[in-house]
């Protein structure tokens, strides 16, 4: 009976600390928040957006930004300038508690979020590179795109080779 004792009470302490409302421990919602990634309307956002609470409840994973509104036909969604972009992803990031995967479709040529028109630079296309079929010159237009999503604090880009329309 002794040692029927001893094993109920290491098996107690053992568990202790290790239920589902343990912080530590992610809940199932909370892994599937992660896997999430979504759009929301907006050039900043405050703690009382609906974005930042379903940033902090969900435990969303990431956001995209987008330069067009389309259900709305409407130019603002969530790119005005360079800065308002970097003052907005570091918004976003302050109401996580992990770091977000902040992503842009900026591919360069017809696909391009980040236009001259809110004062991002020119951008060329995969198309205009192979064209050109110069490793050098493709290294140096990714590096330089890779050092603009990166200063505005964006750290996922979509860009995808395309097949040309010949």
């Amino acid at each position: 009976m002794r040692i029927l004792f001893l094993f109920a009470s290491l098996f107690l302490l053992s568990t202790a600390g290790c239920s589902q409302t343990d912080p530590a421990v992610p809940t199932l919602e909370d892994k599937i928040g992660q896997m999430l990634m979504v759009g929301f309307r907006g050039m900043e956002v405050t703690a009382e957006d609906p974005i930042v609470e379903d940033i902090q409840q969900l435990n969303l994973g990431g956001i995209i930004l987008f330069d067009y509104d389309v259900p709305r036909q409407s130019p603002e969604r969530n790119i005005e300038s360079p800065q308002q972009v970097r003052t907005l992803t570091g918004q976003l990031q302050s109401f996580s508690e992990t770091l977000l995967l902040i992503g842009i479709d900026q591919e360069g040529g017809r696909v391009v979020r980040l236009k001259p028109k809110f004062g991002f630079p020119e951008t060329v296309s995969a198309q205009y590179l192979g064209s050109l079929n110069n490793p050098d010159s493709t290294q140096h237009f990714a590096h330089q795109q890779a050092e603009l999503i990166s200063s505005l604090g964006i750290n996922v880009n979509f860009c995808a080779g395309g097949r040309s329309q010949h």
